[in-house]
């Protein structure tokens, strides 16, 4: 008897780890049509030294988005206690809002691009609950401000909060978060989204406290522990079946919150050569990155590197650019 249960057991466990396989790693994935937005950062066109405003607006004339994910950067905001300069964003939003193109607004001290967190000086070193009441605030500052735009789809509160990664960033305080949450509610009528890593995620969190839950999708990425860039072994289908799972667990919707279109390297891309940027993404790499990205049947994904695209094109190496457009354009 004990060998049959022994046998058994390992039956469980090997048919087990052959799911789980299956689950991460097969599957070709099937082609959809996918409604491509872009999440497009202030700071980080800046960081490549481009006029940002002008980056945007040639974006917006190019591409036919339907959809942004903008930026409320806290440090931006508020760089001084409670003096709000809100210049930046409402041009953004207007510029937006006159293209017809429905606004993502993120807004948190934990928001996209390194170094992840974009706490203002003066409140690096507040005592927690001195803290958090200043983040609420901000929070609350924001969402008067834009509650009125017609064009604003949805609030993104913090940005992969319970994903550990980037300086000074640690995973959110879940009563915290609930608060940031519940404020954003009682503020406004409109759907909230909450992200998590789509590789590594749990996102049974981010569906218990979201309408919307955002995933990341990348292929090709830079590992700090061996030092080169890899491929992520998980298929397409594996996105395709994450997303089914926490659908039909939560009845959430799930859409890609960040679907790779640039380079990874050792340093953030900015503080690279041109030419070692084009040789981490070589054009048929980026090509294969779009066609992933439409296998994994996730129907609403934001492209995360427009602000890499123009700056290729400004240094004399138009096709990503094109190919994008060539993709995006199409529908």
């Amino acid at each position: 008897m004990k060998e049959i249960n022994k046998k058994l057991i390992i039956l469980i466990v090997a048919v087990a780890l052959f799911f789980v396989f299956y689950f991460l790693f097969v599957g070709g994935g099937k082609k959809v049509d996918v409604e491509f937005g872009f999440t497009f950062s202030q700071k980080y066109a800046s960081e490549f030294g481009l006029d940002w405003r002008k980056a945007y607006q040639e974006i917006l004339r190019d591409f036919n988005f339907k959809r942004v994910r903008l930026i409320a950067y806290w440090d931006l905001i508020e760089s001084e206690n409670n003096n709000f300069n809100f210049e930046d964003l409402d041009w953004q939003i207007k510029k937006a809002q006159e293209k017809g193109i429905k606004v993502l607004l993120d807004v948190g001290k934990k928001a996209p691009r390194w170094p992840e967190c974009h706490i203002p000086k003066w409140a690096e070193n507040l005592k927690e609950d001195d803290f958090e009441r200043e983040l609420l605030d901000y929070i609350e500052n924001v969402v008067l401000r834009y509650k009125s735009y017609s064009n604003i789809e949805y609030w993104q509160v913090e940005n992969e909060p319970f994903f550990s990664f980037g300086e000074k960033c640690k995973t959110s305080n879940l009563g915290v978060l609930k608060k940031e949450v519940e404020l954003v509610r009682k503020l406004d009528v409109r759907k909230i989204v909450i992200t998590d890593s789509g590789e590594f995620g749990t996102t049974i969190l981010p569906a218990y406290f979201a309408d919307i839950v955002g995933i990341t999708i990348y292929k090709d990425v830079f590992v700090k522990e061996v030092n080169k860039s890899i491929d992520y072994p998980f298929s397409p289908e594996f996105y395709f079946r994450k997303a089914k799972v926490i659908e039909s667990l939560s009845n959430k919707k799930v859409i890609g919150i960040e679907t790779q279109a640039e380079a990874w390297g050792d340093k953030p891309l900015p503080y690279l050569s041109f030419e070692k940027q084009r040789e981490l993404m070589p054009l048929d790499k980026f090509k294969y990155l779009f066609d992933f990205a439409h296998k994994t049947g996730i129907q609403i994904q934001y492209l995360w590197g427009v602000e890499w695209w123009y700056f290729m094109k400004e240094k004399g190496d138009s096709s990503y650019w094109n190919y994008s457009k060539s993709i995006i354009n199409k529908y």
